[in-house]
C-alpha cells in the first residue's frame, strides 16, 4: 500500500491517536497489499519492515474501515457487512438535501448494512439547527418546508418503522461544549 493509498483509507486522526500503524494497511477495496513479507510504504517503514499474515489483516486496526460516500444516492448497499455504523452531525444535511425520503432511505440502508446484533450510533441535530441552515440554497429552503419527520421523532421511527430492536441514549457529559450538547443514541439490530 502506498502512503497515498493509506492516507485515503485511514483518517489522519487514526494514526495520530494510536501511533504508527502496522503495515501494510488494507487498500480501499479491503485487500491487503502484498499479502505477506516486507513492505516499504514510507521512510519510517523502510527502516522497519513488517510481516503481515492473513490473521493480522483481520485484527485491529486493519479491520476498521472508514468510508466517505453519498449513501443516499448510491445504489450499493452491502447486506450485513458492518458491526457498527456511526452518524455524527450528518442527518440534518441528508434531510435538508434529500427530504424525508432521503433520511428514510438512509436509515433503511444503515439497517440493511448492519450485521445481526450490530449497532447504529446516531447523533441527530435538533430541529432548531435546521431552521438556521434552511436558507443555504433554494433546494434546502424548499426541502425544509416539506419535512414532516423531525429529528426528535427519529428514535421512535428507527424502532417502530425501520426495525431496530432497542436503543440507549448516552448521557451527555456535564462539560459538553456549547453547540454540541446533542443527544447520542445507540440503536441495536437483533
Amino acid at each position: 500500500a502506498s502512503t497515498a493509498a493509506a492516507a485515503a483509507f485511514v483518517p489522519i486522526s487514526f494514526p495520530l491517536c494510536l501511533g504508527r500503524l502496522p503495515r501494510p494497511l488494507p487498500t480501499a477495496d479491503g485487500d491487503v497489499a502484498g499479502e505477506a513479507g516486507s513492505h516499504k510504504t514510507d521512510a519510517s517503514a523502510a527502516s522497519a519492515p513488517t510481516t503481515t499474515t492473513a490473521a493480522d489483516a483481520k485484527a485491529f486496526p486493519n479491520n476498521v474501515r472508514f468510508l466517505a460516500e453519498d449513501i443516499v444516492a448510491s445504489d450499493e448497499c452491502p447486506e450485513a457487512a458492518y458491526d457498527v455504523i456511526s452518524c455524527f452531525s450528518t442527518t440534518k444535511w441528508i434531510h435538508l438535501n434529500s427530504g424525508d425520503a432521503g433520511i428514510v432511505r438512509f436509515f433503511k440502508k444503515v439497517f440493511r448494512m448492519l450485521r445481526p446484533s450490530g449497532c447504529f450510533v446516531l447523533e441527530p441535530q435538533p430541529w432548531s439547527s435546521y431552521k438556521k441552515k434552511k436558507r443555504m440554497s433554494e433546494v434546502t429552503a424548499k426541502t425544509f418546508r416539506q419535512i414532516l419527520l423531525q429529528p426528535e421523532a427519529f428514535p421512535a421511527y428507527l424502532i417502530e418503522q425501520i426495525g431496530f430492536s432497542s436503543k440507549i441514549e448516552v448521557p451527555l457529559p456535564r462539560e459538553a461544549s456549547k453547540g454540541f450538547d446533542r443527544p447520542l443514541f445507540i440503536f441495536f439490530k437483533s
